[in-house]
């Protein structure tokens, strides 16, 4: 999760700033800061022999394995899209690429998935909606 830190802190900061904050509010001394939620970030070989046994079917290839990976919960598909909005243009205007920004869904909670790796991101974007 090491490389995701500086997109994280800077999802929070924006986010909050653009749809949180009123306008008068000081990020700083403000009292109604969301934080970003994770469900997960690395996963160790045990989580990983432990989902296989779960039937939930892991890649031994994820980016979580890596510890270049999170799972961001959201409140909902407009929260979602929000996120994802905010870390495309993040990408854009720090000229910093990222692996992988997908759309999650199964059943009615949604989460995003984020990968940025040290070198050879793909900058894949996705929908996968069940």
């Amino acid at each position: 999760m090491g490389i995701c830190v500086f997109w994280l802190e800077e999802l929070r900061f924006t986010y909050n700033t653009l749809y949180v904050l009123e306008p008068h509010e000081d990020y700083d001394t403000a009292k109604n800061v969301e934080g970003i939620v994770i469900n997960q970030g690395f996963r160790s070989y045990q989580v990983y022999e432990a989902m296989k046994r779960a039937g939930l079917n892991p890649s031994p290839t994820s980016n979580h394995m890596r510890g270049c990976a999170v799972d961001i919960r959201c409140a909902g598909v407009e929260q979602a899209l929000r996120y994802m909005v905010i870390l495309l243009d993040m990408s854009d205007q720090n000229h910093r690429d990222f692996d992988e920004l997908i759309l999650e869904r199964s059943k009615c909670v949604y989460w995003i998935h984020f990968a940025a790796r040290p070198k050879d991101n793909r900058r894949k974007v996705l929908f996968i909606l069940k």
